[in-house]
Formats: C-alpha cells, sequence, structure tokens
C-alpha cells in the first residue's frame, strides 16, 4: 500500500502539492454528499436516489479518471458510439424502474396490500 501511493506521488506531482486546505475541502465535500444522499433517501425513498447514484457514479470516476489521474481519452467514432447507447440504454432502464408504480383503485378505495399471517 504504501509503495503504491510512493509510486503515484512519483508519477503525478499534484499529490504531493496536496495542502491542508485542499484536504479539509475534500473531506467537507465528502461528508456534504453523505449528508445529502442519507437526506434524499429518507425524504423520497431508495427509488430515485439510487437510480442518479446509479447514472451518476461511473460519469464521476471517469471524470475523475480523465481529469485528475491523466488517463487517454479513446475517442473513436465507435467506442462513443457504444458509450453513448449504453449510458441512453441505463438512463431509460433506470427511469423505468424508479418510476412510481400505479396502486390498484377498488370503489372504496385503495387496495390495502395483502398482510400475513402473524406467527406467535
Amino acid at each position: 500500500m504504501v509503495d503504491c501511493a510512493r509510486e503515484l506521488s512519483r508519477r503525478h506531482s499534484w499529490l504531493g502539492r496536496a495542502v491542508p486546505p485542499l484536504i479539509a475541502a475534500g473531506l467537507v465535500a465528502m461528508v456534504a454528499g453523505i449528508v445529502l444522499a442519507q437526506h434524499a433517501y429518507r425524504a423520497t425513498g431508495l427509488g430515485a436516489p439510487l437510480a442518479v447514484l446509479t447514472l451518476a457514479d461511473p460519469i464521476t470516476a471517469a471524470a475523475i479518471g480523465v481529469l485528475v489521474l491523466g488517463e487517454p481519452v479513446l475517442t473513436s467514432p465507435l467506442r462513443l458510439a457504444v458509450g453513448l447507447a449504453g449510458f441512453a440504454c441505463t438512463a431509460a432502464g433506470v427511469t423505468l424502474l424508479s418510476a412510481p408504480r400505479a396502486t390498484l383503485r377498488t370503489p372504496d378505495g385503495p387496495l390495502a396490500p395483502p398482510t400475513r399471517p402473524r406467527v406467535a
């Protein structure tokens, strides 16, 4: 683990320049992200926040890889088309899965979910 950190700091000189204010800003952003995500889960349930995180996670990882770690961007037309098609399919699937479901209605009102008998 230490060798990995040394190699990273040797390859990427910005790691050696990580000053305490930069580290503090990163920690504040991390805590704020966790608090906002937990608030979203509590306010709206698991569906929509998880769908957004499912879509945002690979985009964020790619952005960090390119912008921070200096990874090359492979931009052949075929790769871009396949990547955009995959993103579109994922976005459509996540949108469909996170959409609110219709409830069954009876003339007396909404149908109650089935209950299981309690075991004593």
